[in-house]
């Protein structure tokens, strides 16, 4: 009980808490993460209650040579990142982190806090703390080496988001006019760097008696290489582990937004027509209340 932690060794506590959203199926793509973090050294548990989920880290002492990344903080990271990324902008927000991670090096401790701040948007704060260590087991690496000679760094990082809102008379006539003119699709901007050369979409147009945008769908030049491998097939990195987990469950994410960046809701991209063909055209119901400006799609 009173044994010095080896050097050389990491744990993980905590825990992360969030709701799921009601119109989407998401538990699957959050029980494919939980594989892809373990292939990477990460262990986590998932229990789904109701409207929430839960993923409580495992408590076991891990080595540090068996992580896919020699940096232990930047790896909680890029996977915390990939998991808010399945969900819909409008579930990051309620999403709660415990997670605190201890890494064990010559004499000392790193002991990282990861949090998530109300945009979604993950941060850690990390303390150096001096302690009684003991001499690793002879399994020594070259990368277990290269990190025990860095030397330490305290990384604290404090994000502060203010929001101020004006009334803005131009702003009131813009809208009114937005709402007699018809929305035309080049008024419009898709941002779809997330998809890398996986998969290529283009606003064809937009049904306004209906309600619906219709999207051009291409397969892009890595879309043979993403389509042949499964999501958690060892991923080179959690971008292309999100692109993949999209392709097996034949779907892309579409989040919409104002032209002042209001969130007007989201809804999913049907990969099935491209799985069949290069190309094809789908139609998506967007039911929007405002005037639309912005498109991201993601996997």
């Amino acid at each position: 009980m009173n044994d010095a932690p080896i050097a050389g060794t990491f744990r993980l506590d905590g825990m992360i808490q969030g709701p799921l959203p009601p119109d989407l199926s998401v538990t699957g793509d959050i029980e494919a993460w939980i594989l892809s973090a373990r292939a990477s050294g990460l262990v986590f548990h998932l229990r789904v209650d109701g409207p929430g989920f839960s993923i409580v880290t495992d408590p076991g002492i891990q080595a540090t040579s068996r992580l896919a990344k020699p940096d232990l903080e930047a790896l909680l990271s890029d996977a915390l990142d990939g998991l808010l990324l399945l969900l819909p902008a409008s579930c990051r927000g309620g999403v709660f982190s415990t997670v605190r991670s201890e890494e064990f090096r010559p004499g000392l401790a790193l002991q990282t806090l990861f949090t998530v701040h109300p945009d979604g948007a993950v941060a850690s704060e990390q303390r150096v703390v001096q302690i009684k260590t003991q001499e690793p087991h002879p399994e020594i690496t070259a990368a277990s080496l290269r990190r025990a000679a860095l030397p330490a760094l305290v990384v604290l990082l404090l994000i502060l988001l203010a929001s101020v809102f004006f009334i803005d008379y131009r702003k009131l006539f813009s809208e009114a006019r937005d709402r007699v003119v018809p929305l035309a699709k080049e008024e419009v901007t898709v941002n779809q760097a997330a998809l890398g050369k996986v998969v290529e979409v283009e606003l064809a147009g937009i049904d306004h008696p209906h309600g619906a945008l219709l999207f051009q769908l291409k397969r892009g030049s890595d879309w043979d290489r993403a389509h042949a491998a499964p999501p958690q097939d060892n991923p080179a990195t959690w971008p292309d582990f999100l692109i993949r987990l999209a392709i097996h469950q034949s779907r892309l994410r579409i989040e919409l937004y104002d032209k002042d960046d209001n969130n007007l809701g989201g809804g999913e991209i049907s990969l099935d027509a491209i799985q069949k063909k290069p190309s094809a055209q789908v139609t998506v119901v967007a039911n929007l209340s405002e005037r639309l400006a912005r498109i991201v799609i993601r996997p």
